[in-house]
């Protein structure tokens, strides 16, 4: 079993990680707009 806890610091694990596809920026980055 997995807890909400645990899927919300994966998420926020995985969103925050710079990707290249997007020119090294983060999908948080790119969603927000900044």
């Amino acid at each position: 079993d997995i807890t909400q806890q645990q899927c919300d610091a994966i998420a926020m694990k995985l969103n925050s990680r710079p990707r290249k596809r997007f020119g090294y920026k983060t999908p948080e980055e790119m969603y927000h707009g900044r």
